[in-house]
């Protein structure tokens, strides 16, 4: 195989014509063993960009590559079909044939596996012009050991590229205008699509979902023994309280001491100093248990003072109101 002339098609419409590809073939075909036994690799070292049609970034909107298969009977002699070149599109960012060390999941080992199968493989062939379209799509995948996405803090991803393409194919007429002398395979190479697919993994257990999924199931089961047998009593102490050597004081301790002085007495020979006395002790109850409602049970400050768009000059308005109209019913 030889590399006669690459031509880069820039966006203003310009071609640029550079005879044997120059710089952008590496030197050293590379080794792939059982896969093949060599690959001459095209790269621009990332230094060459397509451009976006409605955008102002300039790059190149198309890369065509001239190549000769100098004896074709001896090609086509292995081969059932007529001659033909393979060609494999990588991401600049990811060649795992070339750079293993670049394969850190089992994304990338699929990608590889792919690859080596020739799975997106393009077929130049004898005499026809393959016109390539292609789009870089991404596979984010989740490390096995993300203790983040373990925790359902979100997942640090690793980005596998996937290029999808389509091939057109097109005979050479009778007189091709243009070719570089000698060719008789030709590859153009263009984007298709800037829109890019991603796909991403998701844990479907964390340790986030796994507290959440407990604490659902405790508040079915909670309403569950509600409804069969009742809630239980209220009690204002946590687990910190009854653990703690000094138990916070209680509003209205003196109501729950168990005397007998505590309870009226139902001796009618009592004298009005020990009435009056045992009057003022429940005086006392009855406001020390106000008390422990309004601080430990319900907040009673809205009661007290009413809706803050209801004034004291609204209420005292409405009030004059009111007494006027009873005033003219009676």
């Amino acid at each position: 195989m030889n590399i006669l002339r690459c031509d880069f098609v820039w966006k203003n419409r310009t071609k640029t014509q550079i005879d044997n590809c120059g710089d952008y073939i590496v030197p050293a075909p590379a080794d792939l063993g059982n896969f093949r036994d060599y690959c001459q690799t095209f790269t621009t070292n990332q230094t060459l960009k397509f451009a976006h049609p409605y955008e102002s970034d300039e790059g190149v909107t198309k890369i065509g590559v001239y190549l000769q298969i100098p004896n074709v009977t001896a090609a086509e002699q292995s081969a059932i079909g007529i001659a033909a070149l393979n060609m494999l599109l990588t991401s600049p960012n990811f060649n795992p044939l070339t750079h293993p060390e670049e394969v850190v999941n089992q994304m990338d080992e699929d990608a590889k596996s792919e690859m080596t199968l020739e799975w997106n493989f393009l077929a130049g062939m004898v005499d026809y012009a393959a016109v390539i379209k292609f789009r870089i799509n991404e596979y984010r995948a989740i490390l096995p050991r993300d203790i983040s996405a373990i925790m359902g803090f979100g997942a640090n991803y690793h980005s596998t590229p996937i290029i999808e393409n389509t091939v057109t194919y097109f005979p050479f007429n009778s007189n091709p205008y243009g070719l570089a002398n000698g060719t008789n395979v030709y590859f153009s190479v263009a984007a298709g699509s800037f829109v890019q697919k991603q796909e991403s993994e998701e844990r479907t257990i964390t340790v986030l979902s796994a507290i959440a999924s407990a604490g659902g199931a405790f508040g079915i089961i909670g309403g569950a023994y509600v409804l069969f047998f009742g809630q239980s009593r209220m009690d204002v102490w946590g687990i910190a309280h009854k653990f703690s050597k000094e138990s916070p004081e209680l509003v209205g301790t003196s109501l729950f001491r168990s005397s007998s002085q505590d309870n009226l007495s139902n001796n009618d020979n009592n004298s009005q100093a020990d009435l009056d006395l045992q009057i003022k002790q429940l005086g006392n109850d009855v406001s020390e248990l106000k008390e422990v409602i309004r601080s430990y049970v319900l907040d009673t400050s809205y009661l007290e003072e009413g809706p803050r768009w209801f004034s004291a000059t609204t209420r005292k308005k409405m009030g004059s109101f009111f007494n006027k109209v009873l005033k003219r019913d009676t």
